[in-house]
């Protein structure tokens, strides 16, 4: 479990700049319109956006056929997002974190 703030307003309002969200290390919750934590070769951030759609492809790997799960996410704010539309379809093995609750302002007084 981690402790992360958003930065930027591509998820508002959902989660807004500066917000506290508290994420765990699982692939159990990531289904379709959770939120999600992950990374892309293109950035040096972590990124966190809505998974808007789930696909299963076919891959030759060593003369067998594989599946391999990839996401489409999204920003909320579609103008000032960077997401799936410039970054492509996301692998399983990106995503790191599922989004379980944004931390209330009245609490973080006590972190």
């Amino acid at each position: 479990m981690c402790i992360l703030q958003i930065d930027g307003d591509s998820l508002y309002p959902a989660y807004k700049n500066k917000d506290l969200i508290v994420a765990i290390k699982s692939n159990f919750f990531i289904k379709k319109n959770s939120f999600v934590v992950f990374t892309h070769k293109n950035y040096t951030t972590l990124m966190v956006k809505q998974i808007c759609k789930t696909r299963t492809f076919k891959q030759q790997q060593n003369g067998k056929d594989t599946k391999q799960t990839r996401y489409y996410l999204l920003g909320i704010d579609k103008i000032n997002s960077i997401d799936s539309r410039e970054l492509g379809w996301i692998n399983k093995k990106d995503i790191s974190h599922h989004i379980m609750f944004k931390i209330p302002k009245s609490l973080i007084k006590y972190l």
